[in-house]
């Protein structure tokens, strides 16, 4: 295993009751307001009734969220299992969703493409 999938694995087994873990690299998450933040690769994890929160301040539409690619390698920061990958509908980044704890994580790159297209 490389050094970051090494350290990734140690972060977890080490994970307290309460902590978020980052989806990619395991670092701590920061505070949710409303995004809890890596502070490492700057991933973003969201509840999915605070995006409900961010659209309807913004008046915007839900979006609809898709399944597309099955589980991948990023782990859920609340409950420790596979994401599911997809994309909201109608836009073209990805989108991994914890169907059980109701959140989003959104890597540095997506968020950055979320806020751009659909909350602005």
């Amino acid at each position: 295993r490389s050094f970051l999938a090494a350290r990734a694995a140690s972060r977890r087994a080490a994970k307290k009751p309460g902590m978020l873990l980052c989806a990619e690299c395991a670092a701590e998450l920061g505070p949710r307001e409303p995004w809890a933040a890596c502070p490492e690769c700057r991933g973003s994890w969201l509840k999915e009734a605070d995006l409900g929160g961010l659209l309807a301040k913004k008046k915007k539409p839900a979006r609809e969220w898709t399944a597309e690619m099955g589980a991948v390698t990023f782990v859920c920061p609340e409950c420790a299992k596979p994401l599911d990958a997809g994309r909201f509908v109608g836009e073209d980044f990805a989108v991994f969703r914890c169907g059980p704890c109701a959140g989003v994580w959104l890597g540095a790159a997506e968020r950055i493409s979320f806020e751009l297209r659909v909350l602005s």
